[in-house]
């Protein structure tokens, strides 16, 4: 919720979302809608990669980093 979103972000200074479900399938999903507000990654080498150097303070792009997120 979008709570728990706001204590998160005023409790740590990094943090990140991995996602079971493949970044493919989050169009039109509450996953979709959470991705436009914070660091979510697929659970992938990749995306596991990307969300431990996130919580690291490292720049990942991820701010509408979908063409359907546009």
């Amino acid at each position: 919720s979008q709570n728990f979103l706001k204590q998160l972000t005023e409790s740590v200074r990094y943090y990140a979302w991995l996602n079971p479900m493949p970044d493919d399938s989050w169009q039109y999903t509450t996953a979709g809608e959470i991705a436009r507000l914070v660091p979510m990654f697929e659970m992938s080498r990749q995306g596991l990669n990307a969300a431990i150097n996130t919580l690291r303070g490292r720049y990942v792009y991820w701010e509408y980093p979908y063409q359907w997120m546009l």
